[in-house]
């Protein structure tokens, strides 16, 4: 797909469900390790291409001040052709006269207004040359756009944080019956006693005649949807007491 096809397509426009990534999956026959999450913030699906764009997606899908999360977001090409001549850095594609045009990973509107642009790239990967290059362009295209820019590696990454957050997510996406009744349960019990989660999670699966593993996931969906929270710095264990939970209104 060429670019000029992807802008006739509407491609890097719209907002929050309407929006259309530049760059999609189905673009490119090989990208490793993809991902197509359905968000829980922002009811579409994204386009991720790897393993690392797809858990600072964790991240910014359940984060409170984001509002819109715009993946493979494109750059305005005359610009970035401007920076790179200025910085004397040949514009991508290296071996090409053709001019591709560029873009960032995630463009984030917060809840105000604000905008960050992340740029997600393995450690590894800030060993070449090239890619320095093409990240310098990216840098001084947001700065002139008054955004602020970051460059996130695994290393900005909270690994426990993003352990809960997979799990929930992954409870997120069931489809679970019986979720009103053990809410209902749920808020007749006593928040601040010291009785772990998995006591609590059989007690109720019994009373509504569930299995102790629906119960369990019921309770994550409750964690993912924010009805249910705790301190997600902490690794989550139905071994916890539940008072370091908070059931909200």
């Amino acid at each position: 797909v060429s670019d000029a096809t992807r802008l006739k397509q509407g491609r890097g426009k719209g907002d929050r469900e309407n929006y259309l990534p530049f760059l999609r999956i189905r673009d490119f026959s090989s990208l490793g390790r993809p991902h197509r999450p359905k968000g829980q913030k922002i009811k579409r699906h994204f386009e991720l291409f790897s393993d690392l764009e797809y858990y600072v997606f964790c991240h910014l899908d359940f984060a409170d001040d984001v509002y819109d999360i715009k993946e493979q977001f494109n750059l305005n090409l005359d610009e970035t052709i401007r920076i790179a001549r200025q910085l004397n850095i040949k514009h991508p594609p290296e071996k090409s006269d053709e001019k591709f045009i560029m873009t960032s990973d995630f463009l984030v509107i917060k809840n105000d207004g604000s905008k960050v642009v992340l740029s997600v790239k393995p450690i590894s990967e800030l060993k070449k040359k090239r890619v320095i290059q093409k990240l310098q362009i990216e840098f001084e295209y947001w700065k002139i756009q008054g955004v602020q820019w970051h460059l996130i590696t695994e290393n900005e990454l909270n690994a426990i944080v993003l352990r809960n957050l997979r799990e929930f997510r992954e409870a997120y996406v069931l489809k679970l019956n019986h979720i009103d009744k053990f809410l209902i349960r749920l808020r007749k019990i006593d928040w601040k006693q010291n009785v772990k989660i998995n006591e609590v999670i059989k007690r109720l699966s019994v009373d509504i005649k569930i299995t102790y593993a629906n119960g369990r996931s019921i309770f994550l969906q409750l964690l993912a949807k924010k009805i249910i929270r705790f301190d997600y710095t902490k690794a989550f264990s139905t071994e916890m007491p539940l008072h370091n939970f908070i059931l909200t209104d």
